[in-house]
């Protein structure tokens, strides 16, 4: 996580270097041969959680805590019962039409989210979180939504439960089980887009009909994620031949 932080000095801004395929694929071919445990926090920081969130609409959102890396961003989508099959996740985040937010619910055992960087290390940590978007009992299908994890020194915020998994010995992350109890979330945090919309009054809208193809717009960004471990891959073999 330091070596994140150094990078994230190098770089002009997170939401730039996620807007550039070339550089992005760039910086994981670099990184993954000083450092294959950075590479994958560089590839989860600033792909999957700055891209999701560059892909959709801003909604005015602060996120200079992010940028300055103060508090470092993951995603959360496969769960333990849910990893190929994630259109069927079970997570769920209900709109609270009276207080126009959202509540972080994980139903069941088989609904962690399996396995993301949500430990201690690093410090402060939010997501973009996948679950399902229940309005007054309809199921929308999965969205992402915005949400800090952790303080400042990584320990789990109200409402969030974080398991460690076994440390392997190839990969230095710490790769998490990460559980909801009723965490509630403001009205931004919902992104937002082509694949649906919501207002603050609870009318939902969508130009796409199919929940699963709302599901793989709301991911779009780990079709992203496989170019860039492909870049990965390609930096460390180049390295072994040298």
């Amino acid at each position: 996580y330091e070596r994140l932080r150094l990078v994230n000095e190098t770089i002009e801004a997170p939401q730039v270097l996620a807007s550039d395929p070339v550089e992005l694929t760039a910086i994981h071919e670099w990184a993954g041969v000083v450092d294959p445990g950075m590479a994958t926090i560089v590839s989860i920081h600033y792909n999957l959680f700055f891209g999701s969130l560059v892909d959709h609409e801003a909604a005015g959102r602060d996120l200079g805590e992010y940028v300055r890396v103060d508090r470092i961003g993951t995603f959360l989508c496969t769960e333990v019962a849910h990893g190929n099959d994630a259109v069927h996740m079970e997570t769920t985040a209900t709109f609270d039409r009276a207080a126009r937010g959202f509540v972080l619910n994980t139903p069941t055992a088989g609904a962690a989210k399996f396995m993301p960087n949500t430990g201690p290390a690093g410090g402060a940590k939010g997501a973009v979180v996948a679950a399902r978007l229940i309005v007054d009992g309809t199921d929308h299908g999965v969205f992402l939504f915005l949400t800090p994890l952790s303080d400042s020194d990584g320990s789990p915020l109200p409402g969030v439960e974080v398991r460690s998994l076994p440390q392997t010995a190839s990969s230095p992350v710490d790769h998490c089980a990460t559980t909801f109890h009723g965490v509630r979330l403001p009205f931004s945090a919902l992104l937002q887009g082509d694949q649906g919309r919501l207002t603050p009054e609870g009318e939902f809208t969508s130009a796409l009909g199919s929940p699963r193809r709302r599901f793989l717009q709301s991911i779009g960004r780990v079709t992203m994620g496989k170019l860039c471990m492909t870049a990965h891959s390609l930096g460390v073999m180049r390295h072994a031949l040298d």
